[in-house]
């Protein structure tokens, strides 16, 4: 019996993809106890209201259920690149839904995540925004390749019998990073 062998560029970027995520909850943390930064976001941002931000007992909700949400997604995507067909081909073998540049383009967002946090919590409010546009486009390039590799792969999922699959990258995937884009 034959076994696909894994796809060694994909994993490094789900490993990467992984680490800078993780990186990123560290570093929200660590900025939450003002520990490697002068200050954390909340008093930053109660210094520069707008009209638009939440109340203070809102944000930790929000972000609370953003990055469970993205945890969630990407320990999906670990198991979908560790899934066989028949027990004998691996699934991302066989079609390309976690595509490179997905990754690729979420790996870029967390960099800026890294970024902006630095930049934020030191008061540099412009370079911060202009840090927040560069992570957004970003995550709207990561849901574009999303659907567009969606679209390609979706009778494919259906025709090997992974229904549950259509139903899991939607909501998980695609859903999760539309809720953290907006």
């Amino acid at each position: 019996m034959q076994f696909d062998k894994h796809n060694a560029k994909n994993l490094l970027l789900l490993f990467t993809t992984l680490l800078t995520y993780s990186i990123v909850i560290v570093l929200n943390q660590l900025a939450s106890r003002k520990i490697l930064f002068p200050s954390d976001v909340g008093s930053i941002s109660r210094q520069f209201p707008l009209d638009i931000t939440p109340a203070p007992i809102v944000f930790p909700i929000i972000w609370s259920t953003i990055y469970i949400w993205q945890a969630i997604w990407l320990f999906y995507a670990i198991i979908f690149h560790l899934r066989r067909i028949d027990g004998k081909d691996l699934i991302y073998r066989k079609m390309d839904l976690f595509h490179p540049i997905f990754f690729i383009a979420f790996i870029i967002n967390n960099f800026g995540m890294h970024a902006w946090l630095f930049l934020w919590t030191n008061k540099l409010v412009g370079l911060s925004f202009a840090c927040l546009l560069f992570l957004t486009l970003a995550l709207y390039l990561a849901i574009y390749i999303s659907h567009n590799t969606f679209y390609l792969v979706h009778d494919q999922l259906l025709n090997l019998n992974l229904k549950k699959d259509v139903w899991l990258y939607r909501i998980l995937v695609q859903n999760g990073l539309a809720f953290y884009t907006t």
